[in-house]
């Protein structure tokens, strides 16, 4: 019984993964993002604190007194309660509204950072999945092509015997049955690395297994245009320098 335990638990947990599911454990691991969610946390406190100085600032105070019996007469009362409320607002700051507005811009400007950080990694996952899909199907490729070799090694070997064909030939066979293995060998320790390489770069927990089709879109002159308008990085770039000179 304790021998079945120690096997079930050095078995590893192969899951199939798409690359929908790669890039959102990509983002929500990656600590670049996470520190530029937390610069954006940080920009939206900002802009609380700007609107903090135009807002009315109200105070509030109480007091109770108790006369003595010698000291109140006639009408007064004994008790007596005293309320102040206070509203002090500003009605113009320049500094406060400017200060509000640069925080503003500041924070636009996180948000576009944020998002060119989430696709920077997004394309990072893509160029890491494809290139595992690509090496997986090498990786199939070979392998039957090692069923060919081993095939055509157990053919020649067979006429050989019966001298059909001479010595050379089935040396030569070999060569190309040992060429097949190598390359098979060399292409699958090839994938595990890189698979190795996409699991630390996921935080993957377990074994992953990329499914999906290797296939190329074209791109036309309007989805060119569309990807130049939303690029993040070049808006991050234009949003920089509007701050830059307000500030």
């Amino acid at each position: 019984m304790r021998f079945i335990l120690i096997f079930l638990l050095s078995i590893k947990l192969t899951l199939a993964l798409t690359l929908e599911q790669a890039i959102d454990f990509a983002v929500r691991n990656n600590t670049s993002v996470r520190l530029s969610l937390l610069d954006l946390q940080k920009a939206e406190e900002n802009i609380r604190k700007a609107r903090a100085g135009i807002l009315p600032q109200v105070s509030f105070s109480y007091s109770y007194t108790r006369l003595g019996g010698d000291l109140a007469f006639g009408f007064t009362p004994k008790n007596r309660h005293s309320y102040i409320l206070e509203v002090d607002q500003t009605v113009f700051n320049r500094a406060v509204l400017e200060g509000l507005s640069l925080a503003k811009e500041q924070k636009e400007l996180q948000s576009l950072i944020y998002e060119d950080t989430k696709r920077e990694v997004e394309f990072q996952t893509k160029q890491l999945f494809y290139a595992l899909l690509y090496k997986k199907e090498v990786v199939k490729l070979l392998e039957e092509n090692l069923r060919y070799w081993e095939e055509n090694y157990r053919q020649t070997e067979g006429k050989f015997q019966a001298g059909v064909v001479p010595k050379v030939e089935l040396m030569r066979a070999k060569a190309q049955l040992e060429n097949a293995r190598a390359q098979l060998e060399n292409a699958t320790a090839d994938y595990r690395k890189s698979l190795e390489d996409f699991k630390a770069f996921l935080r993957f927990e377990g074994e992953p297994e990329p499914e999906g089709k290797l296939q190329m879109q074209p791109l036309n002159g309007e989805d060119h245009k569309k990807l130049l308008e939303n690029n993040s990085t070049l808006k991050v770039a234009r949003k920089s320098l509007e701050v830059a000179q307000r500030a």
